[in-house]
């Protein structure tokens, strides 16, 4: 039975890891105006929810779903949170208004219905895990305990529960034989139920703690993908700004898809993104970054699976860009924050072409920072400090 416990305590391991792989993978949606096809017999076999749905009204929010309410609840709940502190952070510098009509979303239960559904409003976005639609101003997430991913996880802590149940009784029967025997005739038999029975406890405890990490990056990657994707909402409905290039627009979201905002409830604006910084320092120290000349150059027209890089890349983008917008709001106490709303003020007024270039670049330098190749170095040598 030794090494059935042995067993026991490694799939616990297998366990985290694979949580680890599946959980770590960003939340990379873009705001997308996607197209659809204009027959209506068609558009009637894409409803979102084939087997019904209920809906959910809150003061800023109508949400369409077919998962558990309390579910439901919870994403609106920190919608509506995110709206709040969305408008506390830039209200002051932009005449940011909520919007006369609820914002929509749709939440759904199973991946399959999630998948078949985004891959009809935006074929390039079907491998993300939630995004916002521009063109029906809506918000497309999936509920995570629905994902393949969580599901084959709890079918391994279940069998590791079956295999600690077998374990337990197998000590207890031999805890049964040896009792009422002479100490003599017992201590090799003690040492070895003393040795079953701390592995015992300690497949337990792993165990435990593997179902609380499983529940908490569950959670976590929920509200991530919500608050991503809300801020992306939120932008376009308070017409913040229409067109702007990638960095911007995602650095935006990533500031506030912040998982210190999950554990700890609606914190104070300004806090580090700590995901996001370790990927960085992880790139830094490895030599991948992506330089900041191309970064500065891609539109928002073109999602960032579609840039020419690798799609292994695409995390480290993100972490850049959430970097980027971060450095000029809050670096050298807010020293550039003025610069940056100036920036945004002309990218409304005067809307950029969306298609990639020397535009995007030539603004950046234009209010932000003229030599690219000193403000890299700079920025790199100043985020890498950060905490």
């Amino acid at each position: 039975m030794r090494s059935g416990i042995d067993t026991a305590i490694k799939r616990t391991i297998l366990i985290w890891i694979a949580l680890a792989s599946f959980f770590i993978t960003p939340i990379a949606g873009i705001d997308c105006a996607s197209t659809s096809p204009s027959d209506p017999s068609t558009l009637q076999n894409h409803f979102p929810f084939k087997k019904g749905s209920r809906v959910l009204y809150t003061d800023h929010y109508v949400v369409e779903y077919d998962t558990m309410k309390e579910t439901a609840r919870a994403m609106v709940d920190q919608l509506e949170k995110l709206s709040e502190l969305f408008l506390k952070t830039f209200s002051k510098d932009f005449d940011l208004q909520v919007p006369k009509e609820r914002m929509k979303a749709y939440l759904f239960k199973a991946e399959e219905g999630f998948r078949r559904y985004v891959a009809f409003r935006a074929p390039h976005m079907v491998d993300f895990f939630g995004m916002y639609d521009r063109k029906i101003k809506c918000l497309i997430l999936l509920d995570p305990h629905g994902s393949p991913g969580y599901h084959e996880a709890m079918k391994h802590l279940e069998l590791l529960e079956i295999r600690l149940g077998e374990f337990r009784r197998h000590v207890e029967f031999h805890e049964q034989r040896l009792t009422g025997r002479a100490a003599s005739q017992t201590i090799r038999g003690q040492r070895w139920l003393y040795d079953q029975k701390s592995k015992y406890e300690k497949a337990k405890k792993m165990k435990r703690r593997a179902e609380s990490y499983l529940k908490k990056m569950a959670i976590e990657k929920f509200y991530m993908a919500s608050l991503h994707e809300g801020v992306h909402q939120l932008r376009d409905m308070t017409d913040m700004f229409s067109v702007a290039p990638l960095w911007l627009e995602e650095g935006l979201a990533e500031y506030f898809a912040n998982a210190d905002y999950i554990r700890k409830g609606f914190i104070s604006p300004g806090k580090t993104n700590k995901h996001a910084l370790i990927r960085f320092k992880r790139a830094f120290s490895d030599g991948k970054l992506i330089p900041l000349d191309k970064i500065l150059r891609w539109g928002v027209s073109t999602p960032t699976s579609h840039q020419l890089i690798e799609n292994e890349q695409i995390p480290v983008a993100y972490s850049e860009f959430w970097a980027l917008f971060y450095f000029f709001l809050h670096a050298d106490k807010g020293k550039w924050r003025d610069s940056l709303i100036f920036y945004i003020k002309d990218l409304k007024k005067n809307p950029p072409s969306g298609e990639n270039g020397e535009h995007h670049l030539l603004l950046f330098q234009k209010f932000l920072f003229s030599d690219i190749v000193a403000f890299e170095k700079f920025w790199i040598k100043t985020v890498l400090k950060w905490r």
